[in-house]
């Protein structure tokens, strides 16, 4: 057998990563070799990842972003049957979630995916609402690589390795069925990631604050509440449902029936500043940093405003590029016609 004592005890002493950098067995420890691997893996994934994504925006450039402007935003058009019109418009964003699923097929990767399209919605080529079915679509393509990883596995192992694969790809395609087919539920997405750029756009450490509280904080705290009783996670969890569900009630009726509110609740405005607006907090934030940085939010925001103007000017408008397609279609027609 492969793993007998023997043999365990030749692969104990022949460590090829101790090898490689010229240490003995006891050298240099396992955690110490480990350490290194992650290190050297991490660096290699990310550099392969960079070079992937320059690449790719290098070529979704010039006729192919005004291909892609034609493409992606078009929609697919009505079939009319003698007198009968089928509406097929519907279509449009489900063909777009296929076109995400091919593309991460081919690039093993829904960052990669991502990553490379979504400066295209920055200088109009892809509108939001279209790339949010493609995001999707590449949800679901990057678990066909865990499925293909899956199938590689030894058949004694094999359902358990399909569990965990097809856990991740139920998991997407229920989250998509919920906030895609269900057409009220996609303006959610959309508005959210429309209102978390505007306010990036106006407060630059937002993104990095609301990763930290997001993905950090809120899972750390919960996790801790958990350990400590179920009871107080589930008393927690309970607090703040009640409590966004006043908010978005709320906020709803000052829309559209304010009269049903009392006169306290018509407005936030008894609440101090810095729970209605960051602006308060933006303060605390780039005090310090304006004085030691010589005005980084004021001259850096400036700067940042004359650089994107300039590269507003560069950089091709969607009427440009539907310009540019309008053109490329009357040179191909013309083309078609002297070849004829």
């Amino acid at each position: 057998m492969l793993w007998q004592p023997e043999a365990l005890a030749e692969l104990d002493n022949a460590r090829l990563l101790k090898h490689f950098f010229g240490v003995g067995p006891d050298g240099l420890s396992d955690g110490a070799a480990g350490v290194i691997v992650l290190f050297g893996a991490l660096t290699v994934l990310c550099v392969t990842l960079f070079i992937i994504v320059w690449t790719l925006k290098s070529l979704l450039k010039g006729r192919i972003a005004v291909w892609l402007h034609r493409s992606v935003n078009g929609h697919v058009p009505d079939l009319k049957i003698g007198s009968c019109t089928l509406p097929l418009r519907w279509l449009s964003g489900y063909l777009a979630m296929a076109v995400g699923v091919l593309v991460t097929i081919c690039v093993q990767s829904s960052s990669i995916t991502t990553s490379a399209l979504t400066p295209l919605v920055g200088v109009g080529v892809i509108t939001v609402d279209r790339m949010y079915p493609t995001v999707l679509g590449a949800n679901i393509g990057t678990c066909i690589t865990g499925v293909l990883a899956a199938l590689a596995a030894d058949s004694s192992k094999l359902y358990l390795t399909l569990q965990v694969a097809y856990s991740h790809l139920l998991f997407n395609i229920s989250g998509i069925a919920l906030w895609y087919g269900i057409w009220p539920l996609r303006g959610v997405p959309i508005a959210a990631a429309k209102f978390m750029g505007n306010t990036t756009a106006k407060y630059r450490w937002f993104a990095v604050a609301y990763l930290v509280f997001c993905f950090f904080l809120i899972p750390a705290l919960f996790m801790a509440i958990s350990l400590a009783s179920t009871a107080a996670c589930i008393v927690v969890i309970a607090i703040v449902l009640v409590a966004l569900a006043f908010i978005f009630i709320v906020n709803v009726l000052q829309a559209r029936k304010p009269t049903v509110l009392p006169a306290a609740l018509r407005s936030w405005a008894f609440l101090p500043s810095w729970m209605t607006s960051l602006e308060p907090l933006d303060r605390v934030v780039c005090g310090p940093v304006d004085r030691l940085c010589c005005s980084w939010s004021c001259k850096g925001a400036s700067a940042d405003k004359k650089k994107q103007k300039a590269n507003r000017k560069a950089e091709p408008s969607a009427h440009d590029l539907e310009l540019a397609g309008a053109r490329l279609s009357a040179k191909e027609t013309t083309t078609q016609a002297a070849q004829a």
